[in-house]
Parts: C-alpha cells; sequence; structure tokens
C-alpha cells in the first residue's frame, strides 16, 4: 500500500515502480516486461481500446517510456478482375 512515486522502464521493457509508503520509506517494486506488458493490455481493456486477441504483442524501451506493439494480420480476397 502507498502512493506511486515514480515509475522508472528498465532497458529490457520492464519497470520498476517505487512506492512511497509513509513519511521516509520508498519501496521499489520491479515488473518484468510481461507482468508491464499484462498491465497495458489491462489498462487497454479498461478503457475499451481494442486490441486483437490473436495479434502478437510485445514491449520495447523507447526513448521517453515504453512502446507497446501489437502486430496481427487478416486474410483477405480480392474481388476478381
Amino acid at each position: 500500500m502507498g502512493l506511486i512515486a515514480s515509475v522508472v522502464p528498465k532497458s529490457d521493457g520492464g519497470v520498476v515502480v517505487m512506492v512511497q509508503q509513509g513519511a521516509a520509506k520508498v519501496r521499489d517494486v520491479a515488473f518484468m516486461p510481461s507482468k508491464t506488458l499484462g498491465i497495458l493490455l489491462l489498462f487497454c481493456r479498461r478503457q475499451k481500446i481494442p486490441i486483437p486477441r490473436d495479434a502478437e504483442k510485445d514491449i520495447f524501451p523507447s526513448d521517453d517510456g515504453l512502446m507497446m506493439t501489437v502486430r496481427g494480420s487478416c486474410n483477405t480476397t480480392a474481388p476478381p478482375p
């Protein structure tokens, strides 16, 4: 329990969350990339941002934070010539 003081992205796609617990106690909580991705997907779901279930999802560090990529494909057919 506590207040989130900061979220620092790691080079592997995970994050370290600094939680303030009281006036002088700060605790670092590290999240692996898979957990970070899961949290982002949960956020998208709650915000009603559609993400295809069968798409490939990955997370990468970027210059100013984290970047989630979603890659999907669908088969289409063209009209006959």
